[in-house]
């Protein structure tokens, strides 16, 4: 038997007090001897003895129950019991769960940190209790299960020794997470639980959990390998353009190069090459800890997918994340539709002259990335949305009939719209309201309402930029523009909302949307119900196939955005500033931006997703830096979708690179890097780590491998005896034998 808070076990020495009181004051006998009752003498010794039973009983069982208490405040528990059970011999105190968590992200590969770590996780292994359920676990942006909790120690000692770094990043949130739903599961019942964590604990690691805290009752005990700084110089993320014309304009290619030494970097050489081949480069002037952005301009003349990467020479000691690499897709002309809606002879009211003249500029040796058409409405057929990206609708509020027959998704404008088509609108005093919603009504991102100014109003600016928006981030930098510079007299209210994404807003107090936003993913043609036509990426067959369908693979819907004043000085006097043209750029390209737009470039461990045709037999490969040649080559599982002919295969690239998927139909490349903040080595304060996570005890260092049994012991002891809570015995006990004194003295007081 042990207590839980033995010191109580003191308070036993009350069960005296009784005695010593009745020892003080018991009565005295004295012996008198009467002539007339000298017959009774042996009864007065019957009575005499009986008493003096009863009264030795009575100091008994107070003593008894002062006893008793003291022992349930003690809180006595059995560390061997039929009700905890016994693991190998072991008593319910050795019943224990230790997982070792280890990090084996890119940044382990820095000195001789893996080293280290192995040698940690051998140290925690061996330290464990004999008879205690040991599991092991590397982590970084992923979590991978080496051996499970009790397996044999042999099993996870062979996992350390083929432990290695990997390129990935570092989750020290997903971690603990992982580890703490390991140890919590239901068939988990071991008394005390422990995790050990083992990495370098960089400030980049540790993205912020919010309220969660691991579970109650688990320790949690830090080993450090990472305490000596790295001398490191890496090259961050690569930025490029989200649309990429072939023959438009040139473009800009971006990253930032980071100095995390303790030495200046005096005229680095950094190199800009596209598909091998050295296209530009630049020198960087860096002081320690200091990073600069490097800019290349290229002009990409080809479509297709289009590699590359930005290289630092510089001499630190991990010269693997000195180079980026970058997948530009290289797309042919957006083609546009612009139907105007007003083609009169003023040209300062005509929207299509100048959308159309900042779409396509008329620069000798200035290319556009953009192909414009420009029809009337009332012209307008379904066949005029074959082979388009973009339809812009500038002032017009109706269309025939053919374009909307059907409704919504099933008719031909909604089935562009589905297939990754965009359809952008602009306003004028050529839109009713009424005919608009009844014309557009389902596709565009709002109904309009009524004109929002009144004769006499003072005009009225744009003073409300979400800067973080693709439309809008291009003016983010200073000297890009200046939205309130333009004053508009007139424009639309709007309602039915809600599903729309507003980035910009009016000055006047109610904050009038300017711009409206809607995305339309692939599930809302499902909405429609199972009437409508069914739109696939691959339903169009032939030259007349849309280019919103050919980019469509991956089955994403399109969007549709609404400027509420128009495009010409009829309302406003926008189109004369100088964010005018690179704002329609930047409208028209969102709206393509489902086609145009897919990411090819990703951090090391992330799934890539492509789409592919269904049946196609696919391959996967890593290619080399140098050209033509290929590092390894896979078979890739190819996944069918629900219906339709669609497919995909999925991949996680394991190392920084160039990746190929290739089928019979055609192939698309991939670039890989590292996580831009796996390479900043600075150290974590472990102490808002423990604080955040962890509300019990926590142990760091050396003092770990020690002093955290102790603490584990004393969870595990304070586990058993809330389970057996003997002390509810003991009360009882103690309330029986206090029911029996007062029982016992009420009759000897009747004596």
């Amino acid at each position: 038997m042990d207590f839980l808070n033995a010191i109580f076990l003191a308070a036993t020495a009350t069960a005296l007090i009784p005695i010593i009181i009745h020892l003080v004051q018991r009565r005295r006998v004295q012996q008198v001897v009467f002539g007339s009752l000298r017959f009774l003498k042996k009864t007065s010794h019957r009575v005499v003895h009986r008493r003096r039973f009863e009264e030795f009983l009575l100091v008994l069982l107070r003593a008894l129950a002062l006893a008793v208490l003291a022992f349930a405040f003690a809180r006595p528990f059995f560390e061997r019991s039929a009700a905890e059970g016994q693991v190998g011999g072991k008593t319910a105190l050795g019943e224990e769960a230790v997982l070792v968590l280890v990090d084996d992200s890119y940044s382990m590969r820095a000195e001789d940190r893996m080293e280290r770590a192995k040698l940690e996780v051998l140290k925690a292994l061996r330290e464990a209790d004999p008879a205690a359920k040991v599991g092991l676990a590397a982590y970084s942006s992923q979590y991978d299960e080496l051996a499970p909790i009790g397996a044999k120690q042999s099993l996870a000692e062979e996992a350390v020794r083929r432990l290695e770094p990997t390129w990935r990043g570092t989750n020290l949130a997903l971690a603990l997470r992982q580890a703490n739903q390991v140890l919590t599961r239901a068939d988990r019942n071991e008394a005390s639980r422990r995790i050990v964590l083992i990495g370098d604990f960089q400030e980049s690691s540790w993205k912020s959990s919010g309220d969660w805290t691991l579970s109650p009752g688990i320790e949690l005990a830090l080993r450090n390998v990472g305490e000596s700084p790295v001398q490191n110089v890496f090259v961050g993320r690569v930025a490029v353009p989200r649309l990429v014309v072939a023959g438009g304009f040139v473009e800009v290619i971006s990253a930032t190069v980071r100095n995390l030494t303790d030495k200046p970097l005096a005229d680095a050489p950094v190199a800009f090459r596209v598909n091998g081949e050295e296209k530009g480069s630049l020198t960087v002037n860096l002081r320690p800890g200091e990073e600069a952005p490097v800019r290349f301009r290229h002009k990409f003349t080809e479509p297709g997918d289009v590699v590359g990467s930005i290289s630092v020479k510089a001499a630190d000691e991990l010269p693997q994340d000195n180079v980026a690499y970058f997948c530009v897709h290289v797309t042919p002309r957006v083609h546009v539709l612009l139907v105007n809606g007003d083609r009169g002879e003023r040209a300062v009211l005509n929207d299509g002259l100048f959308a159309k003249a900042a779409l396509v500029p008329q620069v000798e040796g200035v290319a556009s990335p953009f192909e414009v058409r420009e029809i009337a409405p009332e012209d307008m057929k379904p066949s005029d949305l074959e082979g388009m990206d973009v339809v812009l609708f500038l002032n017009v509020s109706k269309v025939p009939g053919e374009l909307t027959a059907g409704g919504g998704f099933g008719s031909p404008l909604g089935r562009f719209v589905a297939a990754g088509g965009g359809l952008g609108f602009a306003c004028g005093s050529k839109v009713a309201p009424e005919e608009f919603n009844s014309t557009f009504g389902g596709l565009a991102p709002c109904t309009l309402a009524k004109r929002a100014m009144a004769a006499g109003d003072p005009p009225v600016v744009i003073n409300q930029v979400d800067l973080r928006h693709e439309i809008f981030s291009e003016f983010a930098q200073p000297h890009t523009g200046d939205f309130s510079l333009a004053e508009f007299s007139q424009y639309f209210l709007v309602s039915h909302s809600l599903q729309a994404e507003v980035p910009a807003r009016f000055s006047n107090k109610d904050a009038h949307p300017v711009l409206l936003e809607r995305s339309f993913p692939r599930s809302a043609w499902e909405r429609q119900g199972a009437d409508a036509p069914r739109p696939s990426a691959t339903q169009s067959v032939g030259p007349n196939r849309s280019h919103a369908e050919r980019g469509n693979e991956g089955g994403m819907g399109g969007k549709t955005i609404l400027f509420v004043s128009s495009w010409d000085l009829e309302w406003n006097t926008l189109c004369l500033k100088g964010v005018f043209v690179p704002f329609v750029h930047q409208v028209t390209k969102r709206l393509c931006a489902r086609r145009t737009g897919s990411v090819r470039t990703f951090a090391v461990g992330e799934e890539i997703a492509h789409g592919v045709p269904k049946g196609a037999v696919v391959k996967t490969r890593r290619l080399s830096d140098k050209p033509n040649v290929v590092e390894w080559e896979r078979a890739a599982e190819v996944r069918p979708a629900a219906s339709g002919d669609a497919a995909s295969v999925a991949f996680a690239p394991d190392k920084p690179g160039v990746y190929e998927v290739a089928h019979q139909g055609g192939s698309a490349r991939f670039a890989a890097n590292l996580d831009p903040r796996e390479p900043d080595f600075r150290p974590l304060d472990t102490k808002v780590l423990l604080s955040t996570v962890h509300k019990g005890p926590t142990l760091e260092g050396e003092r770990a491998a020690g002093a955290v049994s102790v603490v584990a012991k004393a969870t595990a002891r304070e586990r058993i005896e809330n389970r057996q809570r003997l002390w509810r015995y003991l009360l009882l006990a103690a309330l029986l034998a206090l029911t029996g004194e007062m029982f016992l003295a009420t009759r000897i007081g009747r004596a």
